[in-house]
């Protein structure tokens, strides 16, 4: 069939391709006429009728081709064939006119080729015309169709020359090239793609139609176009039935098909019968041809009938009179009209039935023979009147499990017991079961009566053929005296039963119609079947080839019962790859029967769709629409979730290419969204995301990517305090600054950095929070000692280094510093009411010329001021309250205010109590106290890989209040006088014993920056100062300003001096 469908594709091809007619002079004057012509199966020349026409207007110059033109009712005829270019070239013979039209274009064997068709056909039409009354193939006197035969060469060589009708191109082929041994050509096969013609315009052609290639409606239709094409070889020929040709298309090496006797030519006479294919190949290759010859055999024994008792294959006994040719192939052509796409043989039984009674009658000696014709092939239930067995002879699709039941139902006397055998051939010798049946149930029939029945289970595979007949083997004394009919059947078999198990198959089931199946290969891969009743357990394969010789998983699903079974696919399949898959259903093995398989189901294809995800923020963005803006920390990202990810890759790239990717984020495989932390990457980055599915080592693909641009102002924390313009008072021993999140996304921050910028020299000092606090105290008092004020702002950095931009910056002033006051001692001093009191402070740090110092004395409980000092004003450190000015038995407060300081920069109130007597008006020698310094240094250290700042060394001394310089020691008690900073973690602690308290001073010197001289500006260097563990300076950020070396900001230098750290010892 494949050959044979492949032959007609390329034939439809051909000729429904352009046609270059090569060009042709004018011809003129045309007529037919007679004319000797060899052909290919008879060995004299035979007289055909061919054109004559001129190529002048004057009828002088004559040629002749072989077609003819439209005469006595019958259609034109053409004979052409056409070339590698497409070019139609018709058989020309020029004079002097002989019996070979080749006109030097074609070989002697092409011509006679062409020549023979044209003459079957000619022959073929008068007949159907004369006995059937039927013209060309249409049946229209006028304008009917033409008939045209193309001969074409074969694609391979071959060593048999076919004829074939095309359904497309309503045209006549015959593949040869003029050098095959045999050609299949003579009148009855040319008679026989006439009729096959004439079937397509009475009722369509099956080929052009859904049609199974294994119908029996495709066996059938050869078969009568094989009758009648006998019919016309003989009818030309004139054969006697005694010279009967009853062979259709016999050859030199071609059998042919047998009507008479078709066993001898190993085809079946008997359905179901010896050489009967009923098997189905997967390829579609079904032998039509080889079972036409059980209704040949049909037509030869209803036309002339046996000359004794016959037996068919399945047991059947006859004998037949014939009814005749004439009659018979009348009932033949009759039945054409009948045929439907799904016609089968027992159809075409009814249908030649339903004609001959038309015909002759009902019940007529013809309707008979018939009837009987029908069953000596085999189309018949083959029981006897009180007999019935099932299946019936001829079923299909007769269940095969758990087993096959054989039943047997009889009327009349009871039996004792039947013997069943069954096997696999008409022999009996194949795969052979004898079940003996002992026990019978008694029926009660529609219509009255009772009758008894019994069955046998014998075990076969499904689409088998199988057959089976019985006979009774024990029966009463009288079983076979007087009439009974089923005495045939004691010791001795009946007609066999032939009919064809179910194969099983299975078909594949789809929740939504389809003939595929498009799966993801992360999420249980499986495919879905409809349920085969009492399988026991399916087999499923999927394969990379459709041969199944690539097999890359075989999986077993046990059976459920429910409407639909289905089975995982249990192995990897490649993304975007093409599979094939089937399934059938089994059985379990067993002593009876093992391979007890159904058959495949229809190979299915397996689309392995590519695992692919899109980002959610891309979907409506356009290749011209501009970079969406997102934070320069990060931001969130979503994506279509792809089922069986066990994990997603959020990958960041410079470019749409995803060339030079800077960040990759794994997140798991049941989250849809994630944040994806940014490095550190210049403001107005454009950036191209996206997110790769991916399970275990296989990665899919993302479809849409989502173009970004870096904004750092899209998230900043604000500075909340202290308010902005508020005033530090000059040199200040700490500041505590705030600030708030604002629009920041606090899991994308893992710090802040503070901006402290002094206006006096515009240079910054960057302090870093150790976390993501939002409060930072900064204890340096050289940080406030720029009088025109500084400015703080605060930004975000993120966990890998990205920053945000700054916040808007606080504003703040610098004022000059209130005193402090050193006796009397707040909350300690007791004085003598009757002696002189002196009060006394520390100068202000900053004490413009011009100011004064202003001395308010007042009752502590009542707030009174003590008469006389109230802002009583001095330019001294100390002022004299004289004795009876203070009452005894009270507390008093004193504040010195700078006259210069600003609002907002509150002096400290040192409160006293007074006594009569008694009591101390100087202040108390200074105690000795132990006291422990440590001094830490910072330099970022990159460890080679990255920008850093050099190795330094901080030189230091103490001096002590009197102004002398104290030695230092560490804990070894060796002494210490500098500090190597080499790292993040440097520093040294200094121990003093038994020291006066008091106002000592650290001194720090830049004693030495080692070569190259380096300084990373963003992340800078720093020292902190910590007395008996209590921050004195943490920490004081070294600045530089390498465009004024020579200002006294610029403090990353040799031998700079850093500012005085004063250390209050108490």
């Amino acid at each position: 069939m494949k050959g044979k469908l492949l032959l007609l594709f390329c034939c439809i091809a051909l000729l429904t391709a352009p046609v270059f007619v090569k060009a042709q002079p004018q011809i003129y004057n045309e007529k037919n006429v007679t004319q000797d012509v060899l052909t290919e199966h008879y060995y004299n020349s035979v007289p055909m009728r061919v054109m004559e026409y001129s190529t002048d207007p004057g009828g002088s110059i004559l040629e002749r081709r072989l077609e003819i033109l439209p005469e006595n009712g019958l259609p034109s005829v053409r004979i052409r064939t056409i070339n590698d270019l497409f070019e139609e070239i018709p058989y020309v013979n020029q004079p002097p006119f002989d019996a070979f039209f080749d006109n030097g274009l074609f070989g002697f064997k092409n011509s006679v080729d062409a020549a023979t068709l044209l003459f079957g056909t000619e022959v073929a039409l008068k007949v159907i015309k004369d006995k059937f009354g039927w013209i060309g193939l249409d049946n229209q006197a006028v304008n009917s169709k033409p008939i045209i035969w193309n001969i074409l060469g074969q694609i391979k060589p071959s060593f048999v020359a076919s004829a074939y009708y095309n359904p497309i191109a309503k045209e006549f082929l015959l593949k040869s090239d003029g050098n095959e041994p045999e050609k299949i050509s003579h009148i009855d096969v040319v008679g026989h793609e006439l009729i096959h013609g004439i079937i397509d315009t009475k009722v369509g052609n099956i080929n052009l139609q859904k049609v199974s290639p294994c119908s029996e409606r495709r066996v059938l239709e050869e078969a009568l176009a094989d009758i009648i094409g006998v019919y016309i070889l003989n009818e030309y020929e004139q054969n006697s039935p005694a010279f009967y040709k009853w062979t259709h298309g016999k050859g030199f090496m071609v059998p042919g098909r047998s009507f008479d006797d078709p066993n001898s030519k190993q085809q079946p006479d008997t359905y179901f019968g010896n050489y009967y294919e009923n098997v189905c190949p997967i390829d579609g290759d079904f032998p039509e041809h080889q079972n036409a010859t059980v209704i040949d055999h049909w037509y030869y024994l209803l036309a002339v009938g046996t000359t004794g008792t016959e037996t068919n294959d399945l047991g059947y006994s006859y004998q037949l009179s014939g009814i005749g040719i004439n009659k018979a192939i009348q009932i033949i052509w009759n039945c054409l009209d009948h045929l439907n796409a799904k016609t089968d043989f027992k159809d075409l039984k009814k249908i030649t039935l339903t004609v001959t009674e038309q015909l002759y009658g009902l019940h007529s000696t013809e309707y008979l023979a018939v009837m009987d014709a029908w069953c000596a092939v085999g189309i018949c239930e083959n029981n006897l009147g009180p007999f019935y067995m099932s299946p019936a002879h001829g079923a299909s699709g007769v269940e095969p499990w758990p087993g096959v039941n054989v039943n047997v139902t009889w009327e009349g006397l009871p039996v004792d017991e039947w013997a069943f055998q069954m096997a696999t051939n008409t022999a009996f010798t194949e795969n052979v079961q004898n079940v003996l049946i002992k026990n019978f149930n008694v029926v009660i029939k529609p219509g009255g009566g009772s009758a008894y029945s019994g069955f046998a289970t014998g075990y076969y595979r499904p689409g088998e053929r199988v057959y089976a007949r019985a006979r009774i083997t024990k029966a009463g004394a009288n079983f076979c005296k007087g009439y009974n009919p089923l005495c045939v059947l004691y010791q001795q078999y009946g007609p066999a039963h032939a009919f064809t198990l179910d194969d099983k198959q299975t078909k594949f089931w789809h929740a939504v119609p389809g003939d595929h199946w498009t799966v993801n290969p992360w999420n249980d891969p499986s495919i879905s079947w409809k349920s085969v009743a009492n399988a026991e357990q399916y087999v499923y394969e999927v394969a990379e080839d459709d041969t199944f010789t690539k097999i890359v998983f075989t999986g077993n699903a046990p059976f459920s019962g429910n409407f639909s079974e289905s089975g995982a696919i249990n192995t990897p399949l490649q993304p975007d790859k093409e599979y094939y898959t089937r399934v059938r259903a089994k059985r379990f093995n067993t002593p009876n029967l093992t391979d007890n398989n159904g058959a495949w189901s229809e190979t299915e294809v397996i689309n392995v769709i590519t695992p692919r995800t899109s980002v959610l923020q891309a979907v409506n963005q356009k290749p011209g629409d501009p970079a969406a803006e997102v934070g320069s920390l990060g931001f969130w990202v979503g994506w279509h979730p792809f089922p069986g990810s066990t994990q997603y890759i959020i990958q960041i790239a410079t470019d749409e290419a995803f060339q030079n990717i800077i960040r990759t984020k794994t997140v798991a495989g049941n989250l849809s969204t994630a944040l994806i932390e940014l490095p550190s990457l210049p403001d107005g980055s454009y950036l191209s995301v996206r997110v790769l599915p991916q399970n275990g080592p296989a990665f899919g693909l993302c479809d849409k990517f989502w173009r970004v641009k870096t904004k750092e102002a899209t998230a900043t924390p604000l500075m909340k305090s202290p308010a902005n313009g508020t005033a530090f008072p000059f040199n200040a021993f700490l500041g505590v600054f705030e600030w708030k999140a604002n629009s920041l996304n606090l899991n994308l921050v893992h710090h802040f950095e503070i901006h402290f910028k002094k206006k006096s020299s515009n240079l910054t000092s960057i302090f870093l929070t150790p976390d993501k606090t939002f409060s930072m105290s900064l204890v340096d008092a050289s940080l406030f000692d720029s009088k025109q004020g500084f400015e703080v702002a605060v930004l975000a950095v993120g966990p890998l280094g990205a920053k945000s931009a700054l916040s808007p910056p606080f504003n703040y002033n610098i004022c000059p510093d209130q005193p402090e006051v050193v006796f009397p001692v707040d909350l300690v001093s007791q004085v003598n009411v009757a002696q002189d009191l002196v009060v006394k402070w520390k100068d202000s740090k900053w004490f413009d010329p011009g100011s004064t110092y202003l001395v308010t004395i007042s009752d502590a409980t009542t707030s009174a001021v003590v008469p006389g000092f109230s802002n009583k004003p001095t330019t001294a450190t100390s002022m004299l309250v004289p004795a009876g000015t203070l009452t005894a038995g009270k507390k008093f407060n004193v504040t010195v205010k700078n006259s210069s300081s600003c609002a907002g920069i509150f002096a400290a109130d040192n409160v006293f109590s007074t006594v009569g007597s008694g009591g101390s008006n100087q202040p108390q020698p200074p105690k000795l106290v132990d006291f422990t310094i440590e001094l830490k240094g910072y330099r970022n250290d990159q460890k080679g890989l990255g920008l850093e700042t050099s190795d330094f060394v901080l030189g230091l001394k103490l001096i002590d209040p009197n102004g002398n310089e104290l030695a230092l020691v560490d804990p070894n008690m060796n002494q210490v006088t500098e500090l190597l900073v080499d790292s993040e973690n440097s520093g040294v602690i200094m121990k003093a014993f038994s020291q006066p308290q008091g106002e000592y001073k650290l001194q720090l010197t830049m004693k030495n920056i080692f070569s190259p001289l380096l300084y990373f500006p963003f992340d800078q260097p720093r020292y902190s100062v910590f007395l008996n563990g209590n921050p004195i300076v943490n920490p004081h950020v070294i600045t530089a300003h390498f465009l004024d070396p020579g200002s006294i900001f610029h403090e990353w230098k040799i031998n700079h001096q850093f500012a005085d750290i004063i250390l209050d010892i108490k």
